[in-house]
């Protein structure tokens, strides 16, 4: 689908230390994407801290086995959007498991024989 139609916009909110952002796109090669990561200061940093957790604290939320070493099982959720909403707030925390990594996968699905829009997060523990 067209990204300007549907924009893909992610915070991510990491633990104090050195850090390194990958960007890949594993897409073909006419699939470009423009990417880019933007280090705010430590005020807009709290902000929007303070914001995601508002955001966490109101959402429902369910627990979400995951599946084997391999990759394998894991269970889905799906969540129902009403037609007249024009965008959503995903919110994932791995704050509860340790040092252990969260992956997930997120799926946009308008309807059967649809295209579907695909995303993956991955943070390593």
């Amino acid at each position: 689908q067209d990204g300007a139609l549907s924009p893909y916009k992610c915070t991510l909110k990491f633990k104090p230390g050195p850090w390194t952002v990958q960007i890949t796109n594993d897409g073909p090669y006419e699939f470009q994407i423009e990417a880019g990561v933007a280090v705010a200061d430590p005020t807009k940093n709290e902000e929007i801290g303070k914001k995601t957790d508002v955001i966490f604290a109101k959402t429902q939320r369910v627990l979400l086995q995951g599946g084997n070493d391999q990759g394998v099982g894991g269970q889905v959720h799906s969540f129902p959007i009403d037609v007249s909403v024009q965008s959503v707030n995903v919110v994932a925390s791995s704050q509860d498991v340790g040092k252990r990594a969260m992956k997930i996968q997120i799926e946009a699905i308008k309807g059967p024989n649809e295209p579907k829009q695909k995303y993956e997060i991955e943070c390593a523990g």
